[in-house]
């Protein structure tokens, strides 16, 4: 079910219409009636796993280009905010 607002007009005191108060059930009950341990739980557990693993796999993100202060040897060794603030202040 997508997760969008569905907007309920109300008319007053009286009850709403048989749709709209189905509507109102299947909302407020969404994930209520869910045992852990039940095969659908299980499954579903399963399915989101795989789809996970299916996606960063796929997925794979260049590094980008050295900047020219990482071609740079410094005297001592530099944590990667230190080179950040470097950076920051000799190239921009």
């Amino acid at each position: 079910m997508p997760n969008q607002f569905e907007f309920i007009l109300e008319d007053g005191p009286a009850k709403p219409k048989g749709a709209v108060r189905a509507l109102i059930r299947s909302r407020s009950m969404l994930g209520k009636n869910k045992i852990d341990g039940s095969r659908r739980s299980i499954r579903q557990k399963k399915r989101v796993a795989a789809t996970s693993n299916q996606v960063t796999s796929r997925v794979m993100i260049p590094r980008p280009p050295p900047v020219d202060l990482e071609l740079v040897r410094l005297a001592s060794d530099t944590g990667p905010r230190a080179q950040e603030l470097l950076y920051k202040r000799t190239c921009t």
